[in-house]
């Protein structure tokens, strides 16, 4: 499960990412259901056509990603969050970018697995990055850092 899509497809993945393409390839060779959220419907046709040939094993889904967490009927095993982007140069922007964060882990907490993987993005960042308010979040449920980086994995 992933929150914010690789919005550029396969165009841009040395600058951003390409996580969507990444994560729907390893369900391909590994098994299981991927699903990417999005509000923004031209972030996920560029990433429907960054998937070619693993389409059938990405689920890319135009919604906000907390309705789309609160509403899940399956359990989590891996969890992304890299939606609503950080900035730097606002810090009214920043706080809105963490919280909102915050709302996605609220919404998907009932549904996450016992092993769930939970891995966020921009966190080494100043004010903490997406992840500030995530992480403490997590950390208060017990979830350990396994990963500090530019991303952090946390799990149970």
């Amino acid at each position: 499960m992933e929150t914010g899509t690789a919005r550029y497809g396969r165009s841009n993945c040395a600058g951003d990412g390409c996580s969507t393409i990444i994560f729907a390839d390893w369900v391909r060779k590994h098994g299981g259901e991927f699903y990417s959220v999005d509000i923004d419907a031209g972030s996920l046709k560029n990433a429907e056509e960054g998937l070619a040939e693993m389409q059938p094993f990405a689920n890319l889904i135009h919604s906000d990603s907390v309705d789309f967490l609160k509403n899940f009927n399956h359990p989590i095993d891996f969890l992304y969050l890299d939606s609503f982007d950080f900035d730097l140069m606002n810090a009214d922007r920043a706080r809105l970018s963490q919280e909102h964060h915050l709302k996605e882990i609220i919404a998907a907490y009932p549904h996450l697995s016992p092993h769930c993987v939970i891995m966020i993005d921009d966190c080494a960042l100043p004010m903490g990055g997406k992840g500030k308010l995530v992480i403490e979040f997590l950390q208060a449920m017990g979830w350990k850092i396994m990963i500090e980086s530019y991303q952090v994995v946390l799990s149970r």
